[in-house]
């Protein structure tokens, strides 16, 4: 029988949190190619690209620090302690507000 350690479902839970964040950060960062290079029609204003990605530009250094911070505590081990929790609470709060502070961000457009 193989001895695993106890926290071993925290490690696992941990890397696909990470994961998810990775996934983010990067459709984030496809959303903002996506908006520059695909409004070649002459009828669209030249300034609607930079309304799109405005609220990216935010997010991708958001999910960036949390990535960096994630990772950090990947490769500290804190997924051993009770900090663990700390990576689950801020995924959570950051799925949730995501919704609310891009439409916060959108209501505040400068390019709007």
């Amino acid at each position: 029988m193989e001895n695993r350690s106890p926290f071993h479902w925290k490690r696992i839970t941990t890397f696909v949190i990470l994961i998810y964040g990775a996934l983010k950060f990067s459709g984030h960062f496809y959303s903002i190619i996506f908006a520059h290079y695909t409004s070649d029609n002459p009828l669209i204003p030249e300034y609607l690209d930079n309304y799109i990605a405005f609220p990216h530009y935010f997010f991708i250094p958001l999910w960036g620090v949390a990535l960096w911070l994630g990772w950090l505590f990947y490769r500290r081990g804190h997924y051993k302690t009770q900090r663990f929790w700390y990576i689950v609470i801020g995924l959570v709060f950051m799925m949730l507000l995501e919704g609310t502070l891009y439409q916060l961000l959108m209501k505040f457009n400068p390019y709007g």
